[in-house]
């Protein structure tokens, strides 16, 4: 029994360090729009106790590599007003690394900022947007 143990825990050590450096992937568990509790510990984690899309960007901008956020079906409205921030902690979802984010259709999952700002904000990285629709963003200052 204690030899399998030993083989067990070194196949999941090797599974863990095969996965690429610091990428993460974050699954977002609702449409309601707040901010990351502890931007940069890498939990997508807000005061309402769920992954946000807002927390996941934030998250996203703070871990190396190639990052991913999934999204479920859902109109995610951009509601946190604030403008001229560059965190995603207000307004647009600013992002500075790349990132992936991915829903389950454009008819099925939305991205709206409601007039209330800008939708995305690029400041480096690269930003791929699949099976969503991006809509209400307002680049006036």
């Amino acid at each position: 029994m204690r030899g399998d143990t030993r083989a067990l825990m070194m196949a999941v050590v090797l599974v863990v360090a095969s996965g690429s450096a610091g990428a993460a992937t974050f699954n977002v568990h609702t449409d309601l729009d707040a901010a990351d509790t502890n931007p940069g510990d890498a939990w997508c984690m807000t005061s309402i106790g769920l992954c946000t899309l807002r927390a996941a960007v934030q998250e996203a901008n703070l871990t190396a590599g190639d990052d991913v956020i999934n999204l479920l079906e859902g109109n995610y409205v951009l509601t946190i007003a604030g403008r001229d921030e560059n965190f995603a902690a207000t307004g647009d979802l600013d992002v500075s690394e790349n990132v992936s984010i991915y829903g389950l259709g454009a008819e099925l999952t939305i991205i709206d900022a409601a007039g209330l700002d800008r939708v995305f904000d690029l400041h480096g990285g690269t930003l791929e947007l699949v099976g969503l629709t991006v809509t209400g963003g307002n680049a006036t200052t």
